[in-house]
């Protein structure tokens, strides 16, 4: 039997709808979104996220008049239940990635040293940065392209250290 049908007969099939859709988020969501992605009414998606909310996997955030959700990767139940749902968990240094990529895009290189951390080269902004790998453990650096080529020319940075994902 595949996962999801098996999951479906375990739990509540609408649970397992609204999480198969919002646990690879990595923005903000929106409840209209989610009832309508899938499939699953507007008043169950709410309860369905009142229940995740109280398992501390979302947070509600309010702006304006606007109410919108955003899934908190960083949560002790993250990890069990996304690779419950969804399977393996995804790798955290692809994911920032490519967030980086849509929110840059060919503005940025992105290398990487598992040990070290992520550098961002090229023009990103710093406070953006932070953002996007807030929900990450993944430590980054943001420098111009210039500074780049001076780390690299000084010895600083070899292309045996990092290597460029994007």
């Amino acid at each position: 039997m595949e996962k999801p049908k098996l999951l479906s007969s375990l739990f509540d099939e609408k649970t397992v709808l609204v999480l198969q859709r919002i646990l690879p988020t990595t923005d903000i969501f929106y409840l209209r979104d989610v009832s309508r992605e899938s499939g699953v009414s507007l008043a169950t998606t709410y309860r369905i996220v009142q229940k995740l909310a109280s398992l501390c996997l979302v947070e509600k955030q309010i702006q304006g008049k606007f109410n919108y959700y955003k899934i908190i990767k960083d949560s002790p139940v993250y990890d069990e239940i996304y690779e419950l749902i969804i399977g393996t968990k995804p790798d955290q240094l692809k994911t920032l990635a490519r967030a980086l990529a849509q929110e840059f895009g060919s503005e940025v290189q992105v290398f990487v040293d598992k040990k070290k951390g992520v550098l961002i080269v090229g023009d990103a902004d710093k406070n953006q940065v932070n953002d996007i790998a807030r929900n990450t453990d993944i430590k980054t650096m943001v420098v111009s392209t210039e500074q780049f080529s001076q780390m690299r020319d000084m010895g600083l940075i070899s292309s045996e250290d990092y290597n460029e994902v994007l």
